[in-house]
């Protein structure tokens, strides 16, 4: 048995001789599926799919990625294993946090103890404990020799005594041990005969060392094929950067000429590649057969030249000319470079009859954070599109809403808060209230002029004087004096708010039910307790505020999955704060994955769609800091002290990822990034990533000055007129009559209205409700029951307290008071806040704010006279 090495530039070669190797090797047992190790599920996806359509139908075909598969090769071979890997990130983190307080005596921890010193709500214990689970994870793929010199004793480092702890204590059976355990295993003929005849991994560009041992293992007993996706058929793991050459010749200036340069990008983007090739070529116990499959690109077009160029291991590009295959697109906003993106698709698809939305991807760093001007710029265009790989938190108002009641705790129950909880739809059904009803809330609570906190014993829990003064529960005793009493007349020191209609009555019934809810768990959620009482507690709190309204758009399972992380094994008590901070981080890590290639155009991030090739490549946001990504957690790890070939890191794997994005463009090639600013139009350096193609570009095209014939630069808004003239251009008649209005071509912009009568929606019978809305806004009855528009109830909402009397303020105060002739202000202002009448809160705030506001308005006045005076009016 051997390796067999298939290797190509172009991955539908690959997919091709994948395809054959399945027919001509079928399983034993046609029930038994084949294993194809993918690097990620779209990348399954996409095999699927080209096989069904070659081969009729694709069936019993797995398709795991490399983690997935170990682990399910060493439960058929050592037997039952966990379901899950306990040695995960997720999983050590939390060990780390139950044992880290455990740990604070031993001296090598002082550190850790002056950094936790101030942590009362562990959510800094937490933040540790997730990056040294981080990095035990990886030590446990890059170094496990380290792991076992650590559980040997031979480091007294914390986090080798943390590791030993974790050991002992949790009686952990860590990925590396099973791994180890799974490569003895091998040696018994029983196990062998387990092993299955044929394993394809197909377009890995890298493998941990521990998981090549196992590669390496199987292939002694089994047949391996490895398609590997590779720029260039020639050895390449020794190219070096001008850079990196130019450091050698500081250090050694002789032994120059032994480091070759070659193609820069291949250099420079390859790294990881380079050492994935150098990991094959160094296994001296394993038979390697190499099949080529390499086809060399052609010179049609400047991206093919590029690609040529890079297969080709040289820095040249026979042309004389650049062309728009690669195109840099420089924009102001990403709103913009949505805009723009629209624009170039429309003309392409326009100038080419064979190219279908399908064949266009557009990857993006910041998926989530272009996600809304991708919705808001494509939603109204009649081009089909999938948005994949989008962050849950920032999709869906039910989970904004339940992220803000664990809040309440902390909350000061503002009034803008309140009314904010009232426009989730899920929330309001629960608890039976309407759009009507929602209105009618708004313009009673605008009477009643609550501005923050719940009670007096609300204010005194934040350290201010317990008063009710603008309080909520001032709110309700004028709303229930009103309806008690049935007049306006000061009671008890009570305004009261009379006047109600029935369904008045029953709506803000509804909503006090509401706003006690709110506060009974706003000390529920206050009192810390254990994860898996939490667990019950937060289900519990999932189902007093939320119904299924939608079962399409809910994501009230999305909450409960997440509720469900938090681990049962966990003793130790969790502070509200610092479950806040676990909803948050689990709800953000979880992705809204599209339908992959479900038709139309696909925006997803960079990483699910890498080395899948389509005719037309974009790459959105690549701004300067955004790509390459940054590693996370680096201050914490061990192993970029002692860096050994083969080691993860961000940075390197993007610049991979980009070479291989490079490579997989068959048509175009299309670049956007925001390059100027919006504040002053100042130019803005894209990613260093895109600054190293445009030099390598120049260096090809050596005094051609292709840069700058690359780039275009874009106004900053739709509608300039630079955007309709020559060599620009927008398929967009609503920003051109704009334009033009602004120009003065046309009067004004032209609006399609409808020809037609509008129908008859007359009600045989109309309810006292609807005839009081009526009257009160005919415009909006008629848009609400005519058109079928909802228009919310407009009102301003403030959380602010009211420290000047009004014109209205003080005409009310004499009515209610029947005092002709106010006494002064002071008094004034005592009996309007006792009354409820204005929201006046010397709880909140200093009452010298007031005054000093009423000074300045006397010296604005003042001023005005004497300007007056000297003008002679």
């Amino acid at each position: 048995m051997a390796l067999t090495l298939f290797s190509s530039n172009r991955i539908e070669s690959l997919q091709q001789r994948l395809a054959f190797d399945l027919a001509a090797h079928p399983p034993a047992n046609p029930l038994s599926p084949e294993t194809i190790i993918v690097p990620t599920y779209a990348m399954g996806r996409w095999l699927n799919l080209r096989l069904a359509q070659q081969r009729g139908i694709a069936a019993n075909l797995d398709y795991p990625q490399p983690m997935q598969w170990i682990w399910s090769l060493a439960e058929s071979q050592l037997g039952s294993l966990p379901a899950h890997d306990h040695s995960s990130a997720e999983a050590l983190a939390w060990d780390c946090f139950e044992l880290l307080p455990e740990m604070m005596s031993d001296s090598a921890f002082d550190p850790i103890r002056r950094y936790l010193g101030d942590d009362k709500s562990g959510q800094k214990q937490w933040q540790l404990s997730q990056r040294l689970g981080y990095h035990y994870d990886r030590y446990l793929s890059y170094r496990p020799a380290l792991i076992r010199n650590w559980e040997r004793g031979q480091d007294q480092h914390w986090q080798a005594k943390l590791w030993r702890r974790l050991v002992s204590s949790r009686q952990i059976v860590h990925r590396a041990r099973i791994i180890e355990q799974l490569v003895t295993s091998l040696d018994n003929p029983s196990c062998r005969d387990r092993l299955e005849s044929h394993y394809y991994f197909f377009a890995l560009s890298n493998l941990p060392p521990l998981y090549f041992e196992v590669v390496t293992r199987i292939a002694q007993h089994s047949e391996i094929h490895l398609y590997l996706h590779s720029p260039t058929d020639q050895y390449w793991a020794d190219l070096e950067t001008e850079k990196q050459r130019a450091r050698h010749r500081l250090r050694t200036a002789d032994d120059t000429d032994y480091w070759e340069s070659g193609n820069e990008l291949l250099a420079s983007w390859g790294r990881q590649g380079q050492i994935f090739q150098d990991m094959l070529l160094a296994s001296d116990h394993l038979e390697t057969r190499d099949v080529a499959l390499y086809e060399e690109p052609d010179d049609t077009c400047l991206l093919s030249r590029l690609q040529a160029s890079i297969f080709r291991v040289d820095t040249t590009i026979e042309a004389t000319h650049t062309d728009n295959s690669i195109s840099f697109h420089s924009c102001h906003s990403p709103l913009r470079e949505c805009e723009v993106l629209r624009d170039q698709l429309f003309s392409l698809l326009e100038q080419d009859v064979t190219l279908s939305p399908e064949d266009i991807l557009v990857m993006i760093p910041d998926i989530s954070g272009y996600a809304p001007y991708v919705e808001a710029v494509f939603r109204a265009e009649p081009l089909a599109f999938n948005l994949s790989d989008t962050i849950l938190t920032e999709e869906h108002p039910q989970i904004a809403t339940f992220l803000a009641l664990l809040k309440l705790p902390e909350s000061r129950f503002g009034l803008s808060e309140i009314m904010a909880l009232l426009e989730n739809h899920s929330l309001c059904r629960r608890f039976n209230l309407e759009t009507a009803d929602r209105e009618t809330i708004n313009r009673l609570i605008e009477q009643a002029q609550p501005r923050w906190g719940f009670d007096a014993a609300h204010r005194a829990e934040l350290d201010l004087p317990a008063t009710d003064a603008g309080t909520w529960r001032q709110a309700q005793d004028r709303f229930f004096a009103g309806y008690s009493l049935g007049t306006d007349k000061l009671w008890q020191d009570i305004a009261p708010l009379p006047h109600w209609s029935d369904e008045e009555t029953q709506t803000i019934g509804r909503f006090w039910h509401f706003l006690e809810t709110l506060s009974d768990w706003r000390h529920r959620l206050g009192q810390p307790v254990k994860a898996t009482q939490w667990q019950r507690r937060l289900l519990q709190l999932v189902d007093e505020f939320f119904i299924e309204v939608d079962a399409g758009e809910s994501r009230l399972q999305s909450i409960r999955d997440a509720i469900a992380t938090l681990p049962d094994h966990v003793d130790q008590v969790l502070s509200p704060a610092l479950i806040a901070d676990l909803m948050n981080s689990a709800l953000a890590s979880s992705e809204q994955h599209g339908r992959l290639y479900g038709g139309g155009i696909t925006f997803c991030g960079m990483r699910p769609m890498r080395s899948i090739p389509f005719r037309v490549v974009c790459l959105l946001g690549m701004s300067h800091g955004e790509f390459p990504r940054n590693d996370p957690y680096d201050d914490v790890g061990l192993m970029a002290q002692t860096f050994i070939p083969g080691d993860p890191g961000r940075r390197s794997e993007d610049r991979y990822l980009m070479l291989e994005t490079l490579l997989c463009a068959r048509d175009r090639l299309y670049i956007s990034y925001v390059g100027r600013s919006l504040k002053d139009n100042s130019a803005v350096p894209p990613s260093v990533i895109v600054r190293e193609l445009l030099d390598f570009i120049d260096h090809c095209l050596d005094g051609e000055k292709a840069a700058t014939k690359l780039i275009v630069e874009h106004p900053m808004h739709a509608f300039s007129s630079g955007n309709f003239q020559a060599p620009l251009f927008s398929y967009s008649n609503y920003w051109l009559e704009v334009a033009q209005s602004l120009a003065g071509e046309t009067s004004q912009v032209s609006v399609s209205w409808p020809q037609q009568p509008l129908r008859q929606n007359a009600p045989q019978s109309i309810s006292l409700t609807d005839l009081q809305r009526f009257l009160m806004h005919p415009v909006r009855y008629f848009f609400q029951q005519q058109l079928g528009l909802l228009l919310t109830y407009e009102h301003i909402v403030s959380d602010d307290e009211i420290f000047e009397l009004d014109g209205l303020s003080r005409w009310q105060l004499r009515q209610q008071l029947g005092d002709d002739k106010l006494q002064g202000r002071s008094d004034s202002l005592e009996k309007l806040v006792a009354s409820g009448l204005v929201a006046h809160g010397p709880a909140a705030r200093p009452a010298g704010r007031g005054r000093a506001a009423a000074s300045r308005r006397r010296r604005r006045r003042r001023r005005r006279r004497r300007f007056r005076v000297r003008r002679g009016g």
